[in-house]
């Protein structure tokens, strides 16, 4: 997969039973703080490779100013503990590597691609009018690039220091506008930082969601039952739902019982797949063929 080629019509979400029904029930999902996060070493990655690229970026002189603020942005990203979540979705169906690592006995949830580019909604009310969920850069839908399938160099060159970069902004004689784009300008460093992956993932075809200091008014913090932190992200389902799969084990009985509540629950005429792989290596029975209903 090139950033060339066309986004996928559904992004899939591989889980357990238990939290589908907790997902689809509330109608909120959530996107984990990166200090939690279980590709923590792949963030650092990111911030290493990018640290090493923006180290070696040579410029105008008069970008040097700025380029050593880049380098603290970066490095705080490793040594204090920023407001920054995540959630990783994949465009990968029906994929075996997903089901055993994510959801052995559970559900891959197909959330529409354009939905969630457009964000998740947020708790606090819109004035009329205005758009129902949040379209903030701090909530934004960004494809994972794995090292090795493109240049750091370049994407430091172009993404910091390009003629459309937020750090030409700074070449404005307008003093104030150093202060208000500092933020923007940490925000495009975060993202690029989710989405940097070891090229050994890059089967995955990961998206994800990075919020930067989100509004709690608009996205709630809570904590699951180990106290880490985590933002709680509402959606609609008939609007945000386009598919749901049951994976390859011998739970199946029960994922279709759960959908069948949830399709009653929430109206949704979304399609409903069973996975085409034998479920031998996850422990169940082989589903058999791709199944089109409830």
């Amino acid at each position: 997969m090139s950033l060339a080629d066309p986004p996928p019509p559904v992004l899939y979400h591989y889980t357990s039973l238990e939290a589908f029904r907790a997902i689809m029930r509330t109608c909120r999902i959530r996107a984990t703080h990166y200090l939690g996060f279980a590709d923590r070493e792949e963030l650092r990655f990111g911030v290493n490779g990018l640290l090493d690229a923006l180290r070696r970026y040579r410029g105008d002189p008069s970008t040097r100013a700025l380029q050593g603020r880049l380098l603290a942005e970066l490095e705080s990203f490793v040594t204090t503990d920023l407001d920054v979540y995540v959630l990783s979705l994949t465009g990968e169906v029906d994929s075996p590597w997903h089901w055993s690592k994510y959801a052995r006995r559970g559900v891959a949830i197909g959330f529409d691609f354009k939905a969630v580019g457009e964000g998740f909604q947020t708790d606090e009310p819109r004035p009329v009018g205005a758009p129902g969920v949040d379209r903030d850069p701090s909530n934004r839908l960004m494809r994972c690039r794995y090292a090795g399938s493109f240049d750091l160099q370049s994407l430091v060159a172009e993404r910091f220091f390009g003629p459309n970069s937020y750090v030409a902004a700074f070449a404005s004689p307008w003093k104030l506008a150093h202060e208000i784009m500092w933020n923007a300008l940490a925000v495009a460093v975060y993202q690029v930082i989710c989405t940097i992956k070891r090229e050994s993932f890059q089967d995955e075809r990961e998206w994800r969601v990075v919020h930067i200091n989100p509004n709690r008014d608009e996205y709630p913090l809570r904590r699951d039952e180990k106290d880490r932190p985590y933002l709680s992200m509402r959606f609609d389902p008939p609007q945000y739902v386009k598919e749901l799969w049951v994976g390859p084990h011998d739970n199946q009985a029960a994922c279709y019982d759960a959908i069948a509540e949830v399709v009653d629950a929430n109206g949704l005429g979304c399609k409903v797949y069973t996975s085409k792989h034998d479920a031998v290596a996850n422990g169940g029975l082989d589903p058999g063929l791709l199944k089109t209903g409830v």
